[in-house]
Protein backbone atom coordinates (compact mmCIF):
# COMPACT_ATOMS: atom_id res chain seq x y z
CA UNK A 1 0.00 0.00 0.00
CA UNK A 2 1.48 3.43 -1.13
CA UNK A 3 2.09 5.90 1.66
CA UNK A 4 -0.94 8.46 0.91
CA UNK A 5 -3.15 5.38 0.54
CA UNK A 6 -1.80 4.47 3.79
CA UNK A 7 -2.90 7.76 5.61
CA UNK A 8 -5.97 7.89 4.40
CA UNK A 9 -7.07 4.53 5.35
CA UNK A 10 -5.25 5.32 8.76
CA UNK A 11 -7.82 8.61 8.77
CA UNK A 12 -11.17 7.10 7.63
CA UNK A 13 -10.86 3.77 10.04
CA UNK A 14 -10.47 1.41 7.68
CA UNK A 15 -7.12 0.12 9.16
CA UNK A 16 -4.92 0.45 12.26
CA UNK A 17 -0.99 0.93 12.54
CA UNK A 18 -1.11 -2.63 13.71
CA UNK A 19 -2.45 -4.01 10.76
CA UNK A 20 -0.03 -1.66 8.31
CA UNK A 21 3.28 -2.81 10.78
CA UNK A 22 1.90 -6.24 10.00
CA UNK A 23 1.93 -5.55 5.98
CA UNK A 24 5.09 -4.13 6.37
CA UNK A 25 6.74 -6.84 7.62
CA UNK A 26 5.10 -9.71 4.64
CA UNK A 27 8.24 -10.51 2.62
CA UNK A 28 7.95 -9.09 -1.49
CA UNK A 29 7.67 -12.96 -1.90
CA UNK A 30 6.72 -16.08 -1.10
CA UNK A 31 7.96 -19.86 -1.30
CA UNK A 32 5.56 -22.07 -2.69
CA UNK A 33 7.56 -24.98 -3.40
CA UNK A 34 10.90 -26.66 -2.39
CA UNK A 35 12.45 -28.42 -5.22
CA UNK A 36 15.14 -31.34 -5.00
CA UNK A 37 14.94 -31.75 -1.18
CA UNK A 38 12.57 -33.56 -0.13
CA UNK A 39 13.85 -36.36 2.67
CA UNK A 40 10.34 -38.17 2.43
CA UNK A 41 10.68 -38.22 -0.99
CA UNK A 42 12.06 -40.46 -3.69
CA UNK A 43 15.74 -40.82 -4.43
CA UNK A 44 16.06 -39.33 -8.24
CA UNK A 45 14.03 -36.08 -6.95
CA UNK A 46 17.25 -35.17 -4.77
CA UNK A 47 19.18 -32.49 -6.99
CA UNK A 48 23.07 -33.36 -6.28
CA UNK A 49 24.78 -30.34 -8.44
CA UNK A 50 22.24 -28.22 -10.01
CA UNK A 51 23.41 -25.99 -13.04
CA UNK A 52 21.07 -24.40 -14.69
CA UNK A 53 16.89 -23.97 -14.89
CA UNK A 54 14.23 -23.66 -17.28
CA UNK A 55 10.55 -23.30 -16.78
CA UNK A 56 7.64 -24.54 -19.93
CA UNK A 57 4.58 -22.86 -20.58
CA UNK A 58 2.73 -25.79 -19.14
CA UNK A 59 4.95 -24.63 -15.96
CA UNK A 60 7.19 -27.61 -15.59
CA UNK A 61 10.57 -27.30 -14.13
CA UNK A 62 13.66 -28.64 -15.35
CA UNK A 63 16.79 -28.67 -13.84
CA UNK A 64 20.27 -29.81 -15.19
CA UNK A 65 21.85 -31.34 -12.27
CA UNK A 66 25.33 -31.86 -13.46
CA UNK A 67 26.48 -34.15 -10.72
CA UNK A 68 23.30 -36.56 -11.73
CA UNK A 69 24.41 -36.27 -14.82
CA UNK A 70 20.41 -36.07 -15.20
CA UNK A 71 18.03 -32.98 -16.10
CA UNK A 72 15.12 -33.49 -13.26
CA UNK A 73 11.57 -32.55 -14.00
CA UNK A 74 9.41 -31.45 -11.53
CA UNK A 75 5.94 -29.78 -11.69
CA UNK A 76 5.28 -26.17 -10.42
CA UNK A 77 4.98 -27.15 -6.64
CA UNK A 78 7.99 -28.92 -7.18
CA UNK A 79 6.74 -32.44 -7.12
CA UNK A 80 9.40 -34.53 -9.21
CA UNK A 81 8.18 -36.17 -12.47
CA UNK A 82 10.96 -37.59 -14.44
CA UNK A 83 14.65 -37.72 -14.88
CA UNK A 84 16.38 -37.02 -18.30
CA UNK A 85 19.73 -38.48 -18.87
CA UNK A 86 21.62 -39.58 -22.10
CA UNK A 87 24.25 -41.46 -23.24
CA UNK A 88 25.65 -42.34 -27.02
CA UNK A 89 28.89 -44.06 -28.84
CA UNK A 90 30.62 -40.99 -27.99
CA UNK A 91 28.97 -40.37 -24.90
CA UNK A 92 29.34 -43.02 -22.05
CA UNK A 93 27.57 -40.44 -19.44
CA UNK A 94 26.81 -36.65 -20.25
CA UNK A 95 26.97 -34.06 -17.72
CA UNK A 96 24.24 -31.30 -18.18
CA UNK A 97 25.57 -28.09 -17.64
CA UNK A 98 22.20 -26.18 -18.63
CA UNK A 99 18.76 -26.56 -19.85
CA UNK A 100 16.33 -24.36 -22.58
CA UNK A 101 13.12 -24.88 -23.91
CA UNK A 102 11.41 -24.44 -27.51
CA UNK A 103 9.00 -21.67 -27.81
CA UNK A 104 6.02 -24.28 -28.28
CA UNK A 105 7.35 -26.25 -25.24
CA UNK A 106 8.41 -29.09 -28.15
CA UNK A 107 11.72 -29.58 -27.92
CA UNK A 108 13.87 -29.65 -25.16
CA UNK A 109 17.38 -28.72 -25.24
CA UNK A 110 20.44 -29.64 -23.04
CA UNK A 111 24.22 -28.39 -23.48
CA UNK A 112 26.66 -30.36 -21.44
CA UNK A 113 29.81 -32.25 -21.68
CA UNK A 114 31.30 -36.20 -22.26
CA UNK A 115 33.06 -36.15 -19.25
CA UNK A 116 32.72 -34.67 -15.26
CA UNK A 117 36.02 -32.62 -15.54
CA UNK A 118 36.42 -31.85 -19.49
CA UNK A 119 33.89 -28.99 -20.29
CA UNK A 120 36.28 -28.17 -23.70
CA UNK A 121 34.63 -30.96 -25.50
CA UNK A 122 30.63 -29.98 -25.46
CA UNK A 123 27.59 -31.02 -27.30
CA UNK A 124 24.25 -30.16 -27.01
CA UNK A 125 21.64 -33.04 -26.92
CA UNK A 126 18.19 -32.50 -28.55
CA UNK A 127 14.98 -34.00 -26.91
CA UNK A 128 11.62 -34.04 -27.02
CA UNK A 129 9.51 -32.73 -24.41
CA UNK A 130 8.92 -36.21 -23.25
CA UNK A 131 12.67 -36.95 -22.96
CA UNK A 132 13.22 -39.10 -25.82
CA UNK A 133 16.29 -37.93 -27.59
CA UNK A 134 16.01 -36.78 -31.20
CA UNK A 135 19.86 -35.50 -31.89
CA UNK A 136 23.47 -34.79 -30.85
CA UNK A 137 25.03 -31.76 -32.02
CA UNK A 138 28.43 -31.83 -32.14
CA UNK A 139 30.04 -29.07 -33.18
CA UNK A 140 33.77 -27.13 -32.62
CA UNK A 141 31.98 -23.68 -32.07
CA UNK A 142 30.36 -25.67 -29.00
CA UNK A 143 33.84 -25.60 -27.29
CA UNK A 144 33.98 -24.10 -23.68
CA UNK A 145 30.04 -23.57 -24.06
CA UNK A 146 28.55 -23.12 -20.87
CA UNK A 147 25.20 -21.66 -21.29
CA UNK A 148 21.89 -22.22 -23.45
CA UNK A 149 18.50 -20.21 -24.20
CA UNK A 150 16.20 -20.39 -26.82
CA UNK A 151 14.86 -16.92 -28.41
CA UNK A 152 10.85 -16.65 -29.64
CA UNK A 153 12.17 -17.82 -33.31
CA UNK A 154 13.39 -21.32 -32.01
CA UNK A 155 17.39 -19.87 -32.66
CA UNK A 156 19.41 -21.60 -29.86
CA UNK A 157 22.42 -19.43 -28.05
CA UNK A 158 25.14 -20.72 -26.34
CA UNK A 159 27.77 -18.58 -24.45
CA UNK A 160 31.55 -19.68 -25.67
CA UNK A 161 33.38 -18.44 -22.41
CA UNK A 162 36.46 -19.17 -24.33
CA UNK A 163 36.08 -16.76 -27.07
CA UNK A 164 34.10 -14.68 -25.42
CA UNK A 165 30.96 -14.36 -27.44
CA UNK A 166 27.32 -15.52 -28.34
CA UNK A 167 27.08 -18.35 -30.86
CA UNK A 168 23.59 -19.12 -32.44
CA UNK A 169 22.38 -22.78 -34.15
CA UNK A 170 18.84 -23.03 -35.37
CA UNK A 171 16.31 -25.27 -34.38
CA UNK A 172 18.29 -28.36 -35.91
CA UNK A 173 21.69 -27.80 -34.95
CA UNK A 174 22.98 -25.40 -37.64
CA UNK A 175 25.84 -23.09 -37.37
CA UNK A 176 24.13 -19.66 -38.06
CA UNK A 177 26.62 -16.68 -36.92
CA UNK A 178 28.78 -15.83 -33.94
CA UNK A 179 27.98 -12.76 -32.15
CA UNK A 180 30.03 -10.39 -29.33
CA UNK A 181 33.88 -11.37 -28.88
CA UNK A 182 36.37 -10.39 -26.64
CA UNK A 183 36.61 -7.01 -25.65
CA UNK A 184 35.21 -4.46 -23.14
CA UNK A 185 33.82 -1.94 -25.98
CA UNK A 186 30.18 -1.91 -27.03
CA UNK A 187 29.00 -5.38 -28.39
CA UNK A 188 31.95 -6.84 -26.87
CA UNK A 189 32.39 -9.24 -23.80
CA UNK A 190 34.72 -9.51 -20.93
CA UNK A 191 33.58 -13.27 -18.86
CA UNK A 192 29.76 -13.92 -20.12
CA UNK A 193 28.15 -16.75 -18.37
CA UNK A 194 24.58 -16.59 -18.99
CA UNK A 195 22.26 -16.43 -21.66
CA UNK A 196 18.61 -15.49 -21.41
CA UNK A 197 15.55 -14.31 -24.03
CA UNK A 198 12.23 -13.40 -21.97
CA UNK A 199 9.28 -14.80 -23.90
CA UNK A 200 8.38 -11.74 -25.55
CA UNK A 201 11.53 -10.75 -26.80
CA UNK A 202 13.03 -12.10 -30.41
CA UNK A 203 16.17 -10.41 -31.21
CA UNK A 204 17.06 -9.25 -27.39
CA UNK A 205 19.78 -11.23 -25.54
CA UNK A 206 20.57 -11.26 -21.37
CA UNK A 207 24.32 -12.37 -21.19
CA UNK A 208 25.33 -12.00 -17.84
CA UNK A 209 29.15 -11.54 -17.19
CA UNK A 210 30.83 -12.59 -13.99
CA UNK A 211 32.01 -9.32 -12.39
Amino acid sequence: MADDEQRAALENGEVDEKELQDEEEDPPYKQVADFGWSDDGPEDARLKTPCGIAVSGKADVFVADFGAAQVKVYNKDGEFQRAISYTSEQFENFYPGDVAISPDDEFIYVIGAGNFDDWDNNAIIKFNYSGEPLKEIVHDKLKGSISIAVNNRGYVNVVDRLKRRLVVFDHDGKYVRAIGGRGCELGKFNTPMYVHFTRREIGRASCRERV
